[in-house]
């Protein structure tokens, strides 16, 4: 059940910290891909998508628009967790235990059972390495299939935010 205060929730010594519109897109993807999605601030920040511009609105709303296609999927893994404490984010240690490669690799997760997720994390990046652990996996959003045993060079568009890395192993069934 962890998430994250998306767009930031605390002042700092007394300043009110606001973050720029795109790291506010990359939290808003983040969250997203987390058992708990949730905007908000204290101090009266603002915390409305349309307050950091139409970019981030846009990044905001696909975010939100893809999260709830997606309860089907995440109820299913709400009933799993209360059965066997299993919950919808998985290291990728779980499945793949003798992979050196997952070890200490923080920045992808499973999203559930079906989909590995590896949002960006940098501000202005315009690629990202991706460790595909083995099996084959297809790119959720282009559709491009890779073998996994490897490290992708995932490139992004660093203007508009609108990629999150998203992988489906192949074979999958997602009920949306």
């Amino acid at each position: 059940k962890w998430g994250m205060d998306t767009g930031g929730f605390n002042a700092n010594s007394g300043q009110i910290l606001n973050p720029d519109p795109e790291l506010y897109s990359r939290w808003m993807e983040f969250s997203s891909l987390v058992p708990v999605f949730r905007t908000h601030g204290n101090d009266n920040q603002q915390r409305q998508p349309w307050y950091y511009g139409g970019t981030a609105e846009e990044v905001a709303k696909s975010s939100m628009t893809w999260r709830y296609s997606m309860i089907p999927y995440m109820y299913a893994y709400e009933r799993q967790a209360y059965e066997s404490g299993v919950g919808l984010v998985q290291p990728l240690t779980f499945d793949n235990p003798t992979d050196e490669n997952v070890v200490n690799l923080t920045n992808e997760w499973m999203f559930g059972d079906a989909i590995l997720a590896a949002p960006i994390l940098e501000e202005g990046a315009g690629s990202r390495e991706i460790y595909l652990p083995a099996g084959t996996w297809v790119d959720y959003n282009r559709g491009d299939v890779y073998e996994g045993n490897q490290t992708i060079n995932y490139e992004v568009n660093d203007e508009d935010w609108t990629d999150v890395p998203m992988f489906v192993k192949q074979g999958a069934i997602i009920p949306m």
